[in-house]
């Protein structure tokens, strides 16, 4: 009789021991290393929305030096009697974060003469963190301005 309550009390810790064990570890091992991979999770989510956060930041920045300077050369080449004004809006820039790009379509407009010139395009971001601006349209422009357009049609790099 003293054989078997030994041999029961000595599978009652073991039974219990082997309930709480997986193929890998103690569940308890489980519980922490899901714990840990969540948590490395989020530190790597949190990371990420950093990264987006910064390169909008430094888009916005570059739009906004690239649109200063594309006015100045507008201003200069299509003698306006003001000031170029543009819709650059952070709002409608379009972010490719896997590419490290970004598109906006920008208008620029002056007055000259009484007559409101235009010039619509696309502002890029390219991955390299170079801009660079193609016109897709004028309005109000003369026939002298056709060979300044014609190159803002084919791509100006703006640094």
């Amino acid at each position: 009789m003293r054989t078997v309550l030994l041999k029961v009390a000595l599978l009652i810790p073991i039974t219990w021991l082997t309930s709480c064990m997986t193929p890998q570890h103690y569940l308890v091992n489980n519980r922490l290393a899901e714990e840990n991979r969540l948590n490395q999770q989020r530190q790597e989510e949190r990371t990420e929305e950093l990264r987006k956060e910064y390169f909008r930041i430094e888009v916005q920045k570059a739009f906004s030096k690239g649109v200063q300077i594309l006015s100045s050369d507008i201003y200069k080449q299509l003698s306006g009697t003001n000031v170029p004004q543009s819709n650059l809006n952070p709002a409608n820039i379009l972010y490719s974060y896997s590419q490290g790009t970004a598109d906006c379509s920008i208008t620029i407009t002056m007055e000259r003469k009484k007559n409101m010139v235009e010039i619509q395009g696309t502002l890029s971001y390219l991955k390299d963190g170079d801009l660079r601006f193609i016109c897709t349209g004028a309005k109000n422009t003369r026939y002298s301005d056709n060979s300044y357009i014609k190159k803002l049609s084919q791509g100006v790099y703006l640094n």
